[in-house]
């Protein structure tokens, strides 16, 4: 036969990866199991990768989506600070009770401390003897003015000091040597001072009865003390008046000046001056 009609033969067929020389299939070659890497840096791992890892993945769930019921959307709106009239008035009321206790209590300090009414401070500033003369014989006297100065000292914040009549004596033990009135009418001024002079005329005679009869032991003293030319006295200021505070509250109050003291007839001076 021509070369066109030679039967040519069929090539063999050709071996199929998946075909066996016996004519069966020839399963694929596994996969390389999966790689899970691990660490972090220089120390990472490859680690297989299993099922049962892959099936302890969570999986996050899609968020839960809240159904309103039909009948909320008519309910009318509450706000949380809307307060109803009964609450309010309670509050009000709380508020004024606590601002009457406040200021009951404001008023009460102001009370016992500014509007408080003092007594004003009197110190003795100086004080000698004017016009001495005495005598030992054929009896014991004395006589002399006595000058002092006093300080009048207003301790009030908001109220002045007003006099009213007072008085300035002399004592010698319990017998009054001399007496001196003082007119009220003057004032002094809060957080004010004010010098105040008094004299006091002493007269003393132990050819008095009076002085004789009622006070022998005080007669003997003080005919020892003429002659040992010291004798021993005390003066007392009594000054009484009235504090007025801001024109509405009035207090009548006393200061006393007590004094005790020695006079020396030789340089006719007082010494050892105790006031309290």
């Amino acid at each position: 036969m021509s070369e066109e009609g030679r039967l040519v033969p069929s090539p063999p067929p050709r071996e199929d990866s998946t075909t066996s020389k016996e004519g069966g299939v020839i399963p694929p070659p596994p996969l390389p199991p999966l790689l899970q890497i691990t660490g972090n840096g220089e120390d990472n791992q490859e680690v297989p990768f299993t099922a049962n890892d892959e099936d302890n993945q969570e999986v996050p769930l899609a968020p839960t989506r809240i159904m309103h019921r039909s009948d909320e959307e008519y309910l009318p709106t509450i706000k949380p600070n809307s307060l109803t009239h009964q609450e309010k008035s309670n509050k009000c009321l709380v508020y004024m009770l606590s601002t009457i206790v406040i200021l009951s209590i404001l008023i009460l300090v102001m009370g016992l401390t500014i509007l408080r009414a003092n007594s004003p401070d009197l110190k003795l500033r100086q004080i000698h003897a004017r016009n001495l003369r005495f005598t030992t014989t054929p009896f014991a006297s004395l006589e002399m003015d006595v000058v002092s100065e006093v300080k009048i000292d207003n301790t009030n914040l908001f109220g002045r000091f007003k006099f009213h009549n007072s008085s300035s004596s002399v004592f010698y033990g319990n017998e009054t040597l001399g007496i001196s009135d003082i007119n009220g009418g003057g004032a002094i001024e809060a957080r004010g001072n004010k010098l105040w002079n008094v004299t006091v005329l002493v007269r003393s005679n132990n050819n008095n009865t009076s002085w004789m009869n009622n006070h022998n032991n005080s007669n003997s003293n003080f005919t020892s003390d003429v002659v040992s030319k010291l004798v021993s006295m005390r003066s007392l200021t009594n000054l009484n008046g009235e504090v007025e505070i801001m024109r509405i509250i009035h207090s009548k109050t006393t200061a006393l000046l007590n004094c005790t003291m020695g006079l020396n007839l030789s340089s006719q001076a007082f010494q050892d001056i105790k006031c309290n």
